[in-house]
């Protein structure tokens, strides 16, 4: 339980500066919280956790400048959490990897880890006790989808939708 609300205590922090960061740093969070937040969930399990640590770190590596060490390929620890969530039914890593990309512009991946989220949630109920965090990844994935949808159709993502996009067959 402790390293349970340590992850979902430091997941904000990160969560926070990215929105501040595509808020034009109104806010003034400073970018070297998250830095500090993605290197203490390295003590976490990852595969324990979902593969959230690890995608945690990777967002941070994507989102603040000069952090990203050598050699470090933060997509493809993204992937890897994703499957290690989509294995153990937890749709946190895919929404993080969909945050990554929509600040990075990165409209195919962000659809891509959309769709990831929506498998994932309407999997059978495998995250069990910890669902709830599938929910806000889900409402997450869902703010996403809607702005993909208001921008192509001028409308949110249809009803029972998400993870499907305007154009697609």
């Amino acid at each position: 339980l402790d390293e349970l609300q340590f992850m979902t205590g430091v997941l904000p922090s990160v969560q926070g500066l990215l929105s501040d960061i595509r808020a034009n740093s109104s806010v003034g969070i400073p970018q070297n919280v998250a830095a500090e937040a993605g290197r203490a969930v390295s003590c976490l399990d990852n595969r324990k956790w979902w593969g959230l640590p690890e995608a945690l770190e990777a967002v941070v590596w994507l989102s603040v400048p000069g952090n990203q060490p050598d050699g470090a390929d933060p997509w493809g620890q993204l992937e890897r959490s994703v499957a290690i969530g989509r294995e153990q039914g937890m749709a946190l890593p895919a929404m993080l990897y969909a945050i990554a990309a929509y600040g990075q512009s990165d409209t195919a991946r962000e659809k891509q880890a959309i769709k990831a989220v929506a498998e994932i949630y309407n999997q059978n109920d495998t995250a069990g006790r910890f669902q709830i965090l599938n929910e806000v990844a889900y409402s997450q994935a869902q703010y996403l989808s809607d702005r993909i949808w208001m921008e192509a159709e001028g409308h949110r993502t249809p009803l029972i939708a998400l993870g499907s996009f305007p154009g697609d067959s």
